[in-house]
């Protein structure tokens, strides 16, 4: 008996140490995760990555905090590519893992201990949260092989809300064809829209809020009727308004734009 009590004993002992090293690891992920996207440049950077014989030193870039204002904002960085092996070695393509990285400006082929810039632009959309972007360096030299590169950071828009789509086009209509587009709001802040309202410059559009309320994603309908317009190309605008209820407006212009043309002998039809 006093040796079956050892062994619960130990065995309870040993579960109680993985359990408290378990805690410690995910807490060690935690606590680095936090960091990565905190802006804490100094910790990532010391990653180096390597491939066919090329070497990043700073593999891993933290742009920190990116203000968007506009529709989009284009940030940059150049990551440094140097040969470390004793023979030539060719940067054969880059791969990016969408389309908002455009890479250029490296060169091909690397002789022994020469470096390159691979100059990064990348796009942001004016939506809050924290961003991360890869790429891939396809590099044959000692070895054939992909180079791993990484660019995080966070989105703050100052931009509080925007359009989807951000032009309306109603296309080509003959004159007296009516048309319909929805309009999506997009609330890049997560405030509250607690008065919406849309109106257009031209009286022949007409506007109306399908949604508005909590938890439910605003819409308009704008309806175009080209009955009184002259044929040719047409454009006007959209103006969504937005009270915060503190006193606070936001105002959001939308272009719209279509093409009239010459009218023919039918009836009128809508169109969705």
């Amino acid at each position: 008996m006093q040796s079956l009590l050892v062994r619960l004993r130990s065995k309870s002992g040993t579960i109680l140490l993985v359990l408290a090293a378990g805690v410690s690891f995910a807490g060690s992920l935690f606590v680095w995760r936090v960091r990565l996207y905190d802006g804490v440049a100094d910790k990532i950077q010391q990653r180096t990555s390597r491939a066919g014989g090329a070497l990043c030193e700073e593999a891993v870039w933290d742009f920190g905090t990116a203000n968007v204002s506009d529709d989009s904002a284009t940030i940059s960085h150049t990551f440094t590519l140097t040969n470390e092996v004793e023979k030539d070695i060719e940067i054969r393509e880059v791969r990016t893992s969408c389309g908002c990285m455009v890479v250029d400006g490296y060169d091909a082929v690397l002789s022994p201990g020469q470096s390159t810039e691979l100059a990064v632009n990348v796009t942001l959309p004016p939506t809050t949260g924290f961003f991360e972007k890869t790429l891939a360096v396809a590099v044959d030299g000692v070895s054939s092989g992909w180079l791993p590169l990484r660019v995080v950071g966070k989105i703050a828009s100052t931009k509080r809300f925007g359009a989807a789509p951000a032009v309306v086009n109603f296309g080509e209509l003959r004159q007296g064809e009516i048309k319909k587009r929805t309009v999506t709001i997009l609330r890049f802040d997560h405030s509250h829209i607690t008065r919406l309202s849309a109106s257009a410059s031209d009286e022949n559009i007409t506007c109306e809020l399908l949604s508005a309320s909590a938890g439910n994603t605003p819409q308009v309908r704008c309806t175009f009727d080209s009955a009184h317009v002259r044929w040719g190309a047409y454009s006007a605008s959209i103006v969504i308004r937005n009270e915060n209820g503190n006193g606070g407006k936001t105002v959001l212009t939308v272009p719209v734009s279509a093409l009239i043309v010459r009218p023919e002998s039918v009836a009128a039809v809508t169109i969705d």
